[in-house]
């Protein structure tokens, strides 16, 4: 036992070292799938998304801007006595 260190070497690598390896991959899967792919690329992807949306109402065609306006309006103003 003296010759080995009382096999501290063999315990603390089959203990703490594989148990950190763990950790860490688990951190590392954590931080490539949930933060970089579903929190990071999802809201950049649903962004993109948004804003090609948004572009249809974009024309610079003051008609346009105008008839969408009343059309919300009204769509609120029927909401409001639909609901009462």
């Amino acid at each position: 036992m003296f010759k080995n260190k009382f096999y501290f070497d063999e315990l603390y690598d089959l203990t703490l070292l594989k148990l950190q390896q763990l950790v860490a991959g688990v951190f590392a899967w954590l931080d490539e799938w949930i933060i970089g792919f579903g929190i990071v690329r999802g809201s950049a992807f649903l962004v993109s998304v948004g804003g090609e949306l948004l572009r249809v109402f974009q024309t610079g065609n003051i008609r346009s801007y105008a008839f969408i306006f009343g059309v919300g309006a009204a769509a609120i103003l029927v909401f409001f006595l639909v609901r009462s």
